[in-house]
């Protein structure tokens, strides 16, 4: 799609458009920034709304599933095929992920997380958002960007709460009996 043609669709002269980026390419990292940068400001919003720290960490993580919702294999392709878009979301994931290191640090101080380093827990979730994101994956696992998401954040969540009596197994380096 050419200027030309963004500008008919929105009803807007080139001009406004060559206003907000001098280029296509930078229209489209200053789209897909605004709309990442959104994302974060959801997750912080909807968990300061809550009062305890698992709810906290549940809006946190639902503002992630939810921004991702129509994000098609396709988006993601097209995400990952561009060193700047790739690098922008990157950039997006390490924002996200310092958010939810610092949650769960407050968490682990505060009692209400089973005392998993934060620091681990939020790098494996980087970790596991990088093969999400890989289109292959979402293809081959017939599961969208947002479904698999959810299932990250059900996966790191359920692990990490102290209460839940499903996750009972005795931390690593520790056996039954020492």
């Amino acid at each position: 799609m050419s200027i030309a043609d963004l500008a008919a669709r929105l009803k807007c002269s080139k001009r406004s458009i060559y206003e907000l980026a001098p280029s296509k390419k930078e229209l489209v990292l200053l789209v897909l920034g605004r709309r990442l940068g959104k994302v974060r400001e959801d997750g912080w919003h909807a968990a300061s709304k809550q009062a305890s720290m698992p709810e906290r960490i549940r809006a946190y993580l639902a503002a992630g599933v939810a921004g991702s919702q129509d994000m098609s294999t396709k988006y993601s392709e097209d995400i990952e095929s561009d060193p700047d878009t790739a690098r922008l979301f990157d950039e997006h994931q390490r924002r996200r992920t310092d958010g939810l290191r610092a949650l769960i640090q407050e968490g682990v101080r505060d009692g209400h997380f089973k005392g998993f380093h934060p620091y681990l827990v939020a790098e494996v979730m980087m970790a596991a958002v990088q093969r999400l994101r890989q289109p292959s994956f979402l293809i081959e696992g017939n599961i969208s960007l947002a479904a698999a998401f959810e299932e990250l954040s059900r996966l790191i969540q359920h692990g990490i709460l102290a209460n839940d009596r499903r996750n009972a197994a005795e931390p690593a380096g520790r056996s039954k009996g020492a």
